[in-house]
């Protein structure tokens, strides 16, 4: 089960309780779709992937360039889905070179791996927060992984190790500056099909549901921490919450309203809305989407929240011909 056991309830206590922002290797398992492992599959923590660019191949690698190359997820960066359909945050650069204790006796070694990307992503979050301080301003956990997921630079490579894309720290400060303090700017969002044992996204790769199409509900709830924890300004915030979203699928095969609007609700409450799939057409291969949620007031903000959809096509084989 996702979530559970007492390293998820520690993650999730430092984001929704203490207030930290924290970060987790996605892992060196890759390149194999579903290789996302703990802690990189806790909802909690951002999950960083490893992101190589051409000036690293060149640089710490000695590589010829490639004209069609423009930088790419690591070989060994941990992919997702995981089997409920979650997927990485973000990825950062993975390679490093750096000091290394004395005792090895050499000055610097050459390092690479999702121990080098999450470093890298904590540290731009970091330059972040001292200019959004410097400017007078604070930002929680939840407020900061917006602004950095919703700034990212897509990748040209495959979606299952980057993640919402390379992270950027500009456009992350700039982001945060604009859209401080707007509604539900710092609020979670949990997202689970409930016909799927609660699964955080949609990940269809068994034969006998890809034949034609597929009708799911999604819950939606804010995660409103307890009434009582919080000032008359936050208590207020939670009884007044009304967001007019829009939704948004990212490829054809995926269909769902034009909108939905979020009430506050309690634990356990929210409200859902349904996302039909036709995969039928779908050539083989695996194939990413998502359906993405925006305030319909503000688009510029980005999305408020985001459903992975994964989709598996086998290819057919045919069998070996038979030797008289």
């Amino acid at each position: 089960q996702h979530d559970s056991g007492r390293v998820a309830e520690t993650f999730t206590a430092a984001v929704r309780k203490w207030g930290m922002c924290v970060f987790t290797s996605a892992g060196n398992d890759g390149p194999a779709l579903s290789s996302l492992g703990s802690p990189g599959a806790l909802s909690a923590p951002i999950c960083v992937g490893a992101y190589v660019s051409p000036a690293m191949m060149a640089e710490q690698y000695s590589m010829l360039p490639v004209a069609d190359v423009s930088g790419a997820s690591y070989s060994f960066s941990s992919r997702g889905p995981t089997p409920d359909g979650f997927m990485p945050s973000l990825c950062a650069p993975g390679g490093a070179i750096a000091p290394v204790p004395r005792h090895a006796l050499q000055g610097k070694a050459q390092y690479h791996g999702t121990s080098m990307s999450s470093p890298n992503a904590c540290g731009v979050a970091a330059c972040v927060l001292s200019a959004l301080k410097q400017a007078g301003l604070s930002a929680g956990p939840i407020e900061l992984r917006r602004a950095l997921e919703n700034s990212a630079r897509p990748i040209e490579s495959e979606p299952f190790a980057q993640g919402a894309g390379l992270i950027n720290a500009p456009a992350a400060l700039a982001y945060a500056l604009e859209h401080h303090g707007k509604p539900a700017q710092d609020l979670p969002f949990a997202l689970s099909v409930p016909s799927r044992g609660g699964a955080r996204g949609i990940y269809l790769r068994d034969a006998a549901e890809l034949q034609g199409p597929l009708t799911f509900g999604v819950l939606v709830q804010p995660l409103f921490e307890h009434a009582a924890t919080r000032t008359a300004a936050e208590v207020e915030e939670l009884l007044s919450l009304e967001l007019q979203l829009q939704l948004g699928p990212t490829a054809p095969w995926v269909t769902t309203p034009a909108s939905m609007v979020l009430l506050s609700a309690k634990e356990r409450g929210g409200q859902t809305f349904t996302v039909r799939l036709d995969p039928s057409t779908l050539p083989p291969g695996a194939h990413f989407a998502a359906v993405q949620a925006v305030d319909a007031t503000d688009p510029a903000r980005g999305p408020l929240f985001s459903l992975p959809i994964t989709v598996v096509i086998p290819h057919a084989i045919s069998p070996p011909p038979l030797i008289a």
